[in-house]
């Protein structure tokens, strides 16, 4: 260990592109062994200036940054899943007071019919099937 040196390195920056030139990754080599493992998987070196000036869409054309049109964004199943559970605790969230009170006769009807709109939302999500993603209407909440 004490045979060992310090070997000096800078930081260097890689960015990964898709067949579209938008950069879809970026990743910082703080080691020599990262910086080899980054060339490796074929990603771009560029400069530190360089790096820094990439935003939102993107592009990496011809050695230089530019602003690519904004990506469609797509609704996979997977994350259609997640939203329709998020809704759906939403709503529970939401209604689960009023059903207290409802259940114990002190409820306001301003508030019951709250519960009764938010009821009806909570079965409208319920029905969606995220299958069938990215053709998914969702209901408007209450």
């Amino acid at each position: 260990m004490a045979d060992e040196k310090l070997v000096q390195f800078s930081t260097r920056y890689f960015i990964q592109t898709d067949s579209n030139n938008y950069v879809i990754g970026m990743l910082v080599a703080i080691s020599e062994h990262e910086a080899e493992g980054y060339l490796a998987e074929r990603l771009q070196e560029v400069s530190k200036k360089l790096f820094e000036s990439i935003g939102q869409d993107s592009k990496f054309v011809d050695g230089k940054v530019v602003q690519g049109e904004p990506k469609p964004i797509f609704l996979t199943v997977e994350n259609a899943k997640a939203i329709k559970s998020a809704l759906l605790a939403e709503a529970n969230t939401n209604t689960q007071p009023w059903q207290t009170q409802l259940l114990l006769g002190i409820i306001s009807e301003e508030d019951k019919i709250s519960l009764t709109n938010w009821m009806m939302y909570y079965k409208k999500v319920q029905e969606i099937d995220a299958s069938v993603a990215p053709d998914i209407s969702w209901p408007d909440k209450p």
